[in-house]
């Protein structure tokens, strides 16, 4: 996720004399790869493609195939349009392998699109995978000239800012150290560092915070939103929708190479967070006979995960003031000492809410179906109103045995139909316990 840095003059495509407020126009984009085929999108695909062929060799998904005109095409990317203005913080937003990644590439002229146009008005900075756009060989110092030179900038430009984008990436003791001594963190920071202090005009950020600790993820985020707030342009990826939410003013969703919707923040935010897995049921069924392979875990196997009402109904939408239970069925083959079940709870901005585990180990026993269920209850007025998904986990004491875990195993929303108060108004946060004033020395 280190800087690529290019110096793009305006695209000119007939529009720049009606785009003028616009700085990215993506019309009817697609990106199709060949499966089974090699691709030499980058140089270094283009050595291993040399060597394989000196050698001999077939990279694995090619191998064994007579015909490789018989391979089906993949679209990573299909009939993506999309207009983004000057000054505007977009969101992309999509589960792993929606095509993200493949768009921000296409747009940051790091690999070509198979149909369709990118007009771009303006220098870009990207930050991409880890390494994109640093020489290994070279300084963190030589590879801040290097990359403000790719964006037409001039070196007493860059001298005014070597020292904000030393302290701002942290890594002054090693700046002049090569970078391939450097850890992923560090250029990441510098990646960072660079592409959100050269000034550049457009910048594209994939997955920024998922790299690095609370205080760097804080000030990508300061820094982003102060390039925002100079009139620059920043496309935004990530799975933390609180981020999303806090820096972005509109988005769109990607589903399987194809943009689904594109506009209102919340709205998208939402919309996201429903269609993941089997989000809107209230059941989640495992789809094989596949058991649970950990080392040191005998065999067991999920059946089903469920919200219900109290009186055991699935039920997907709760209200504040209704208790949630959340049910896991799981097959056993023979008894298991030191079973421990557990979940974490998370809001549609992917915070964690809470988490809980069947605390004390407990061997079980199997009943004449084989069959172990357990259940936890999320009391009444404790969760806000919002959407909630659920991760299930599985492991025995001690960890080291390893764990299960199976992210989104259930969704359910929940509404707040009352209002609080008299005045039935909505609380803000993620909870909201019924809690009780003293107001005189009495109890209301």
């Amino acid at each position: 996720m280190a800087c690529n840095t290019r110096g793009l003059d305006v695209q000119h495509s007939g529009k720049n004399s009606v785009m003028v407020n616009t700085a990215i126009q993506v019309e009817g984009l697609g990106k199709r790869y060949r499966l089974g085929l090699t691709q030499t999108d980058s140089l270094t695909d283009l050595a291993a493609s040399i060597t394989r062929r000196i050698f001999q060799t077939a990279p694995r998904s090619a191998q064994n195939t007579n015909n490789t005109t018989s391979d089906p095409d993949f679209w990573a990317l299909k009939d993506v349009n999309l207009s983004i203005s000057r000054g505007e913080v977009f969101g992309i937003i999509g589960r792993n392998g929606a095509g993200k990644s493949t768009l921000l590439k296409l747009i940051s002229r790091v690999t070509s699109p198979t149909t369709g146009t990118i007009d771009m008005w303006g220098r870009v900075a990207s930050l991409l995978e880890v390494g994109t756009g640093f020489h290994p060989d070279l300084t963190g110092r030589e590879n801040v000239f290097m990359n403000a030179t790719l964006l037409g900038m001039s070196r007493k430009e860059v001298r005014r800012k070597i020292d904000d984008i030393v302290d701002f990436s942290g890594v002054e003791k090693f700046f002049d150290t090569q970078v391939k001594r450097y850890s992923s963190g560090m250029r990441v920071r510098l990646g960072f560092a660079v592409a959100a202090h050269l000034q550049p005009d457009i910048l594209i950020v994939d997955e920024v915070l998922a790299v690095g600790d609370a205080e760097f993820q804080r000030k990508c985020l300061g820094k982003m939103k102060e390039v925002a707030n100079d009139g620059r342009t920043v496309l935004f990826v990530s799975h933390n929708m609180a981020a999303v939410r806090g820096l972005c003013t509109r988005a769109c969703l990607l589903e399987e190479g194809r943009m689904t919707a594109i506009g209102d923040l919340d709205e998208i935010v939402n919309n996201y967070v429903r269609t993941q897995g089997e989000r809107g049921t209230a059941i989640w069924r495992w789809r094989s006979n596949t058991e649970i392979q950990l080392k040191g875990l005998p065999r067991i196997r999920p059946i089903q995960f469920s919200s219900t009402s109290e009186d055991g109904t699935p039920c997907p939408i709760f209200t504040t003031s209704q208790a949630i239970v959340l049910q896991f069925t799981f097959e056993l083959l023979h008894n298991i000492d030191d079973l421990r079940i557990g979940f974490l709870l998370r809001n549609q901005s992917n915070v964690t809410v809470f988490g809980s585990n069947t605390t004390n180990t407990f061997q079980t026993s199997s009943n004449k179906d084989n069959t172990l269920s357990v259940s936890c209850i999320v009391p009444k007025n404790l969760l806000n109103q919002g959407i909630y998904s659920v991760d299930i986990g599985v492991d025995r004491i001690p960890m080291e045995a390893g764990k299960f875990l199976q992210e989104d195993a259930i969704c359910f929303e929940v509404t707040d139909v009352e209002g609080h108060g008299i005045a039935a108004e909505r609380l803000p946060g993620v909870v909201r316990p019924c809690l009780q004033w003293r107001i005189g020395g009495q109890f209301e």
